[in-house]
């Protein structure tokens, strides 16, 4: 049976931080707590759907989450959709790595016969973090002003993917990026400083992938996460 979801790309705990300190600072300014309100937390939407078959949603993000590394990250710019209220976002650095996982999506949700809205197909797709949600007109220029303070670009790595079950995302499962001996070599994970950034989200998908026929169910904030050996 088909239904909603979206498919999110989430970050290491720094980047993620770093995002938070601006929605905690415009929700202290009263200019908005939207985000908060929902329970949200910072990631881009790689896909948005309302009627999508689960199976073949969840056999294509396994599909693809095995096939890519975790990858760095770079919230550059500061931008907005048109419209009042506004909806204010940080623009990520259109890498080579992102585009690709953005289109290799694509392509295995064709692959699995699912239909790709229009405004995530590869060549209308605009990558975004949101941070300002249901801004009044008025506050725009007070809230890119609380932007500017990040002191742009903040950098970090991509972790995971989830998948959001329904209109009120009250279920998800997440799927680990792929972590080799490779790209663990490259994000110098035996540095203790590094090791702290990135926190434990890497070293749990690590040990997912070392791990054989793994299914682990876990409790987190009231959501269930599923786990899957990639």
């Amino acid at each position: 049976m088909s239904q909603g979801y979206a498919v999110e790309l989430y970050f290491d705990p720094a980047l993620e931080n770093q995002v938070l300190k601006a929605w905690n600072v415009l929700a202290r300014r009263q200019i908005t707590k939207h985000l908060i309100d929902m329970q949200s937390r910072p990631h881009i939407t790689l896909l948005s759907s309302p009627s999508l078959d689960p199976h073949r949603l969840h056999a294509a993000l396994r599909s693809l989450a095995s096939r890519h590394e975790p990858f760095p990250l770079s919230l550059s710019a500061a931008a907005a959709f048109p419209g009042d209220p506004a909806l204010l976002f940080l623009s990520p650095t259109p890498s080579l790595a992102l585009l690709s996982l953005h289109s290799q999506l694509c392509d295995a949700l064709r692959k699995e016969s699912l239909d790709v809205p229009d405004e995530f197909r590869v060549d209308s797709w605009v990558p975004h973090c949101s941070v300002a949600q249901d801004v009044a007109g008025a506050r725009v220029a007070e809230a890119f002003c609380i932007l500017r303070d990040l002191k742009l670009p903040v950098m970090g790595y991509s972790l995971r993917i989830l998948r959001l079950e329904n209109a009120k995302f009250n279920k998800c499962s997440h799927y680990s990026l792929c972590v080799t001996e490779a790209s663990y070599a490259y994000f110098h994970l035996h540095d203790d400083a590094l090791s702290e950034l990135v926190g434990k989200s890497l070293f749990l998908a690590l040990w997912m992938v070392r791990s054989i026929n793994t299914h682990v169910e876990v409790q987190e904030t009231g959501q269930i996460f599923f786990i899957y050996q990639l």
